[in-house]
């Protein structure tokens, strides 16, 4: 039996941008029928021309080193030094990155918090809190540290009539007009049978809207194809929501369009980005800038070093 080998286009350390029907989600209900019945799904045209004005929202974060905590009883649990920055570009004439902010914090889970400062280099890391000293429980306070200013700034930008893409799920903390843009496809929402109408998507095509309710959530949600790229027919596919409360059916169907009609344009290429189509071009411009502003990595943690040698435990925890 002959076996073809194709190759993903992703590096295998970004993950897959290819959906795993065997990975559901129990705890997602999916409606397929509420802009047309299962059985007439077919690929879409949108019928909206691209959005005039078009934001992307992102964020970067960054260990910057593991921490340990020592109170006055000799009692020590673990920490994390974590930096992040959030920002956002807009789209129109021209491409310019409006909003970039840096913030740095010492998680830990213990009772008592602490942060670290030096003011004579601007350097603060507030003391936040973590639901748990694991290395998960760290890292994921640390991820929505960075989620959570990723969303106010999706609050603050854009004029009326704008359309504001926040890269990854919306988690219904947003605007009307905040699309959520997820590129990599963890969990199958769709049934098998529904699957081959997303397969058959040309580029600027989508599927008709679905419905997903999870976690007290509801989400209007459709996938739509930024380019041919790809060996596999979901590598140039990505999933967008934005939240059902206080958007009806026909304005999510007209955001759909309006974005499917736009993504396309913005979509990278092979060559200029590893994780192209999907990491769009203004995206990637804006992570490049966000990770600058972290600073250099060696020079932070040598400064890490050198405050906590000097000045071990009596930190103020406001700054």
């Amino acid at each position: 039996m002959s076996v073809t080998v194709a190759l993903a286009s992703w590096p295998a350390d970004y993950g897959t941008p290819v959906v795993d029907d065997a990975l559901s989600d129990p705890t997602v209900v999916v409606d397929t029928d509420v802009e047309v019945p299962s059985a007439a799904w077919a690929p879409r045209q949108p019928e909206a021309a691209p959005a005039s004005c078009v934001w992307f929202v992102d964020g970067v974060r960054r260990m910057e080193a593991r921490a340990w905590l020592t109170t006055g009883d000799g009692t020590t649990t673990p920490g994390l030094v974590g930096s992040w920055a959030a920002g956002a570009v807009r789209c129109n004439a021209s491409a310019v990155i409006e909003r970039s902010d840096v913030r740095r914090g010492l998680f830990s889970a213990g009772a008592e918090r602490v942060g670290l400062s030096d003011a004579a280099r601007g350097l603060h890391f507030s003391a936040c809190q973590a639901q748990s000293d694991s290395d998960a429980g760290l890292s994921n306070a640390l991820q929505a540290a960075m989620r959570a200013t990723e969303f106010d700034i999706a609050r603050d930008v854009g004029a009326p009539g704008d359309l504001v893409f926040l890269d990854g799920p919306v988690r219904g903390r947003t605007t009307v007009r905040t699309v959520g843009y997820i590129k990599t496809q963890q969990v199958a929402y769709l049934p098998r049978a529904l699957q081959p109408t997303v397969e058959r998507l040309d580029v600027a095509q989508r599927t008709p809207v679905f419905l997903t309710r999870s976690n007290n959530w509801e989400h209007w949600s459709w996938y739509l194809r930024l380019s041919r790229d790809g060996a596999h027919p979901w590598e140039a596919v990505v999933r967008c929501e934005t939240p059902k409360e206080g958007v009806t059916l026909p304005a999510a169907r007209r955001l759909a369009d309006e974005a499917t009609a736009t993504l396309p344009r913005f979509a990278s290429a092979p060559h200029r980005d590893v994780r192209a189509p999907q990491n769009l071009y203004p995206i990637g411009a804006l992570e490049r800038h966000l990770r600058h502003r972290l600073g250099d990595a060696a020079v932070i943690g040598r400064r890490l070093r050198r405050l906590v040698g000097v000045r071990s435990g009596d930190q103020d925890a406001g700054t």
